[in-house]
């Protein structure tokens, strides 16, 4: 294995469209030299089984009515896991509202609405196909123009205008990159005397940084498509072109990658420890997925070494068979874990109260519960076994949420106050939030562990130091009782389950109000946000789950299955999981992205309330009314 190329990141269905206009019958517009040889290059590169493992499809001089149907044809019928490349290479001519249209051969200046492809038309259409990922190039004149004025920004924190911007984006998963700016030409290049014509200054660039490996910038044997974009705009820059590429990225919860690099990746891989190797090769499986987990970070971190690292590492485990193997192929392929063992280990307290939440400690030592007495309860996930018993409420405990780090235990009550707790020195009396003038609903930390965010019953979200106990802020929802908070990966963004059925978006620094988003009939009792930010759930008091597209503010999904009122919802930490519990007794596994209903967990007793995976995955601990915790086992 150690040997072999890596080829998971490229692996699933890959289609390109090449479409290239070289010959048009309006006079007013000049013969091309450059498309079809753009075309010829791009599609050979693309299709290279060593760089970009595309399936390509062609189309060159074809009539606009051609060009539309074979457009249809290409995005009709695709699978949600398919990536979809789609090239243009044209005139782009845009009318006296700015609207672009991509000329075809019979494409007339004067009827550009009749006869020219209309790129809201395209962009229709890609929104209508079921691919998740999706990547448009266009190399014409006026080729920024195709996305009007909505951007998102490809990295870095997004501020209130780049939230707004996101929720009204089109499609998701989906990157665009663009010779020129709205308002730019885009140029061919000049060829030498008694030379063949060149291509496109753009799209050679392109072309040359996927044939030669040089835009694999971080050197780890993979071109994203950013890495690619990145490339031809700095060699666009250094040539002095009279154009400025731009780049769109929209809703995309990891890299796209574009191709292979020829070139044998030239970063030293990240050393695994002595300690780490033992974790992967140990009979405990609780121990190995604790090193999974740890790579599945690696994978996800940007940093070329670690990556390069885990991919070797999840590929050897993969194939070395047994429990192991299918979680990391799972974390490789970004599929829905294995499907859970109908049995499940319990925990029990001998006071039997109702347990309304909980919460696993980061390193999934500790899973503490609150109940209905006002109590929060501290287990030994490895012994099954009460360790604490926090009393510091007189009444139900409703939230409980460990610190990042570990070090810190919140728990929130129905008599307004929210505690602090050491969980190494659970006996020592606990630092006091006091504000509320209700009881509190839920409570979290933020991402870096600063802040502690409590919602309440007396229609405020509050925001808290938690070493000194000070309150810090406090948003003011206007009349609705909050039920929950959520905020998404960056800490950039809280979302609110009132109790009108709103989900309410809010800047987290500004706290000012940025989006709602209405559909439960009754109060929203839940929301939590995909581990990536891409999709948040609520859950209502209508007994439905709704999965939002946070790029475009849009429903997904009505995930209907609980006579009553939805309670509960948890994403696995890889995302592709989402487990919701409601006022029946049964648990639903569902795959977020396509409203699958996956499996159904029973066992239970009444509703259940507290629902929460594990920092592995590899376990989902639900709660409720019998009084019973079960430990789930994900791993087969």
């Amino acid at each position: 294995m150690r040997g072999k190329a890596l080829t998971d990141l490229l692996s699933g269905p890959r289609f390109a469209l090449v479409i290239a206009t070289t010959k048009y019958g309006d006079p007013r517009l000049t013969q091309l030299r450059a498309p079809a040889r753009d075309a010829d290059h791009l599609a050979a590169v693309l299709a290279d089984a060593r760089i970009g493992r595309f399936d390509v499809t062609r189309q060159l001089d074809w009539a606009a009515q051609d060009s539309r149907l074979g457009i249809a044809d290409f995005l009709t019928d695709r699978d949600v896991d398919d990536l979809l490349v789609i090239y243009l290479s044209c005139h782009g001519l845009r009318d006296r509202h700015g609207r672009l249209y991509f000329a075809s051969t019979d494409t007339r200046i004067d009827r550009l609405g009749a006869t020219g492809l209309d790129s809201r038309w395209l962009l229709e259409q890609l929104d209508d196909c079921r691919a998740r990922r999706q990547v448009v190039i266009l190399d014409c004149c006026f080729s920024g123009a195709f996305s009007g004025p909505i951007k998102a920004r490809a990295s870095g924190a997004l501020g209130e205008q780049d939230l707004t911007e996101r929720l009204v984006g089109h499609g998701r998963g989906r990157a665009i990159l663009t010779a020129s700016r709205a308002y730019e030409y885009s140029f061919e290049g000049e060829p030498l005397p008694d030379a063949r014509p060149t291509g496109s200054v753009f799209t050679t660039a392109l072309v040359e940084g996927l044939r030669t490996g040089k835009a694999d910038t971080n050197r780890d044997g993979y071109i994203s498509v950013e890495e690619a974009y990145d490339y031809a705009y700095d060699h666009l820059q250094k040539q002095g072109a009279a154009q400025t590429p731009q780049k769109w990225l929209y809703g995309g919860e990891s890299a796209i990658w574009l191709a292979a690099s020829p070139a044998r990746p030239s970063v030293k891989p990240t050393t695994v420890s002595r300690a780490m190797r033992a974790e992967l090769q140990s009979d405990s499986l609780d121990e190995a997925l604790g090193a999974v987990t740890t790579l599945r970070n690696w994978l996800a971190s940007g940093d070329a070494a670690k990556v390069i690292s885990a991919r070797r590492e999840l590929e050897d485990l993969s194939a070395s068979g047994g429990p192991i193997a299918d979680y990391a192929r799972a974390v490789l392929t970004q599929s829905p874990p294995p499907k859970p063992s109908e049995e499940s280990r319990l925990l029990v307290s001998d006071r039997r109260t109702w347990i309304r939440c909980l919460s696993y400690s980061p390193d999934g030592l500790l899973l503490g519960s609150g109940d209905d007495a006002g109590a929060a309860t501290l287990w030994d996930t490895r012994t099954a076994a009460e360790r604490h018993v926090l009393s510091g409420h007189s009444d139900w405990v409703r939230g409980l949420a460990f610190s990042p780090s570990g070090r810190l235990l919140v728990t929130a009550a129905d008599d307004g106050l929210a505690c602090v707790w050491d969980p190494a020195v659970p006996t020592q009396p606990p630092g006091e939030l006091i504000g509320h003038r209700g009881g509190i609903n839920s409570v979290m930390f933020s991402r870096d562990g600063s802040v502690v965010i409590t919602a309440g019953s007396d229609r405020t979200v509050r925001f808290w130091e938690p070493v000194t106990c000070q309150l810090m802020a406090t948003l003011d929802e206007s009349g609705q009782i909050t039920w929950d908070a959520a905020t998404d990966p960056d800490g950039t963004m809280l979302a609110s389950a009132d109790d009108d059925g709103a989900v309410r978006l809010w800047n987290a620094e500004s706290h000012r109000h940025i989006a709602t988003l209405a559909g439960h009939q009754g109060a929203a009792r839940r929301v939590v946000i995909h581990p990536q930010g891409r999709i948040l759930a609520s859950a209502g008091d209508d007994g439905y789950v709704r999965v939002w597209d946070l790029t475009e503010g849009q429903q997904l999904h009505a995930l209907a299955g609980y006579q009553g009122a939805a309670l509960a919802l948890a994403f696995h930490p890889d995302g592709n999981l989402l487990a919701t519990s409601g006022e029946d007794a049964d648990i639903h596994l569902w795959d977020p992205a396509t409203g699958q209903l996956l499996h159904t967990l029973r066992g239970h007793r009444g509703w259940v309330r507290g629902l929460t995976f594990n920092p592995s995955g590899s376990t989902l601990a639900s709660a409720g009314k019998d009084g019973v915790i079960r430990l789930w086992n994900l791993v087969p």
